[in-house]
């Protein structure tokens, strides 16, 4: 958990819908001067861990010896499942008499010979297509984790890719500190089974990765293609230089808080509580260390299209705006013209909605070209709007400066409805009596109305 965050800004992510629930709350970016309660090995720290793991051996050695346990721990293993293999199939061809098929012709002997000698060739092609299958998962699976041990070793300087978002990945150095292989399981070189060890010169500090997390380690080994490999001394002389940027007691970070759920269609972050500089506890959605909001994030807001009215009604000739579903909505006249996408999956959802061909000019979308095209009424726009948000939830996205227009008059709705309690016994059986009374009338009625009919 974060501690001590005081809050140096904090601006609206994203508007809420309205409402009397949480949910209908805004999502609010908090730029935090965070406690920084992890921080890299030092250098004396990373030649320990270095130490401990080459146990008084050359890396490279160290190496070759792994490598060759696993080539003879895999020949044995695959040895092993095809002995077992056999050993299955050898008692299917024993037990053919035994199977109801063959015991049925036993009256017959020579098709019940010939029976016998068809289903052990059928068990036999069987058993082959089963030890070739063996092999080539086997070798499958040798071929990658051998690439692994042959290109990792204690003490190898990589690149660790952090997604920093607006900016690609950034590059973080990183050392191997090396595997985690218990020998004790069944399987202990099967990649879930096997762990990589990484020091990190960032907050990360320390990461064991499963060996079958086969995207990032290939993501490490590309983006460490053309690091030059330094001797240990300067390895260790060059790690504080390396981690100077991350061995601070406090660091600026991004934390996503109000309506989380909401936000979570929009950032990519981990859910966390942290206590504010006042001794508050919030929950939040913490940005990773190397987001950056970047000016496209800072000058935007994703707002409710109802709340965005006062934008829409404001709209000059040709301006528009564009929803998250894809509906451009532009000024002529005294129409709205909506334009959408004619394809169904992107655009069927607004141009089939009847409620919205009820106000539409024709009380039709027309096509043109790959385009779906209503006029609106402009003295309607405010009923579309209405079936835009309740039907479709709809919303635009507006820079920050609009957002202090429309806070002024901002829009917020009531969407409980109201529970109606059952009727007291004594309520009950008075309106029962009321409908009893009302249809006897009703009946009085007509029968008197039917007496005038016969006179006349």
């Amino acid at each position: 958990m974060l501690s001590g965050c005081p809050t140096i800004s904090s601006r609206v992510l994203k508007m809420g819908k309205g409402g009397d629930s949480a949910f209908g709350d805004d999502s609010i970016l908090e730029t935090v001067r965070a406690n920084v309660l992890k921080k890299p090995f030092t250098k004396t720290e990373l030649e320990n861990l270095i130490k401990e793991s080459l146990k008084g051996q050359d890396a490279i050695v160290l190496q070759d010896e792994l490598l060759g346990e696993y080539v003879t721990e895999t020949s044995n293993k695959l040895d092993e499942l095809k002995g077992e293999t056999n050993a299955r199939y050898d008692l299917l061809i024993k037990e053919i008499p035994s199977e109801k098929k063959i015991k049925k012709l036993e009256g017959d002997n020579l098709a019940w010979q010939q029976a016998i000698k068809e289903r052990e060739k059928e068990l036999n092609t069987a058993r082959e297509e089963q030890l070739k299958q063996n092999e080539k998962t086997f070798n499958n699976r040798k071929h990658y984790i051998e690439r692994l041990l042959k290109y990792f070793y204690v003490g190898r300087l990589l690149n660790y890719p952090v997604e920093s978002f607006g900016n690609g990945s950034e590059m973080v150095p990183a050392v191997f500190l090396g595997f985690i292989i218990d020998h004790k399981k069944k399987n202990p070189y099967a990649p879930s089974a096997m762990k990589l060890r990484f020091a990190i010169a960032n907050s990360s500090k320390y990461l064991a990765m499963p060996g079958s997390y086969s995207e990032e380690i290939m993501a490490i080994i590309g983006a460490t293609a053309d690091t030059e490999q330094p001797d240990m001394e300067t390895l260790l002389n060059e790690w504080d230089e390396y981690t100077k940027d991350n061995n601070v007691d406090r660091k600026i970070r991004h934390i996503v808080t109000g309506n989380l759920l909401q936000a979570f269609s929009d950032v990519k972050g981990k859910l966390v509580s942290y206590t504010t500089s006042d001794g508050q506890v919030k929950k939040g959605i913490l940005m990773p260390e190397h987001w950056n909001p970047g000016e496209q994030v800072q000058d935007k807001v994703v707002v409710p299209i109802q709340k965005a009215l006062p934008i829409i009604k404001s709209l000059t000739a040709s301006n528009q705006i564009v929803t998250n579903n894809g509906l451009s909505i532009f000024k002529t006249g005294s129409y709205f013209k909506l334009i959408i996408s004619a394809a169904r999956s992107k655009g069927g959802d607004i141009y089939l909605d009847k409620d919205i061909l009820r106000l539409v000019e024709k009380n039709n979308f027309e096509k043109t070209a790959d385009k779906m095209v209503a006029m609106l009424p402009e003295n309607r726009i405010d009923d579309l709007v209405a079936l835009l948000q309740d039907h479709h939830s709809c919303s635009i996205t507006i820079s920050t400066h609009q957002l202090n227009n429309l806070q002024k008059g901002a829009i917020r709705h009531n969407n409980k409805k109201k529970i109606e309690l059952p009727p007291t016994e004594q309520e009950d059986r008075s309106q029962k009596k009321n409908v009893i009374s009302l249809l006897e009338l009703e009946a009085e009625a007509l029968v008197l109305e039917l007496e005038l009919l016969a006179a006349a």
